[in-house]
């Protein structure tokens, strides 16, 4: 894991940062202010000090959730790795997680690092992400998709 991704990862400081980030008059000394706090608490290299300041200078600061994704998406590109974004309305098992990982793999027919979270509100099934590409056997979505139908 990056050090970008340690501090949106870091949930003690997650929900404050993101509130922060959100908010367009933020004022830049405080945004600072956070940003010290930060390289203190997570021993973030100097280089990447200088990135998050930049970024404040030039009132970007909530454009970084975008860039860390956007860069960990060039990097694995380039070790030649594929994310899987599996979505589930309920944990998986690990024997569930390794049979579902050596089927995107097989599908994929290159190296697939699986990220697996739940989300209830998709009642079951999963939904799968890998780049652009999604299936979505989700319930939610097949609920969805017949009140669309007796709609018509």
């Amino acid at each position: 894991m990056t050090a970008l991704q340690e501090i949106l990862a870091d949930h003690t400081v997650k929900k404050d940062f993101h509130r922060l980030l959100n908010i367009p008059q933020a004022r830049t000394t405080v945004l600072q202010k956070l940003v010290d706090a930060l390289v203190q608490k997570l021993d973030l290299s100097d280089q990447t000090e200088r990135f998050l300041h930049l970024l404040i200078k030039n009132r970007r600061m909530q454009k970084l959730p975008g860039i860390i994704a956007t860069w960990q998406q060039y990097w694995n590109n380039a070790k030649g790795q594929t994310i899987a974004q599996v979505t589930s309305a309920v944990p998986l098992s690990d024997e569930e997680q390794q049979k579902l990982w050596n089927q995107i793999s097989e599908f994929e027919k290159r190296e697939v690092k699986p990220e697996f979270s739940t989300d209830p509100t998709i009642l079951g099934g999963l939904i799968v992400k890998i780049g652009s590409k999604m299936v979505d056997g989700s319930i939610r979505s097949k609920l969805n998709a017949l009140e669309l139908i007796m709609k018509q």
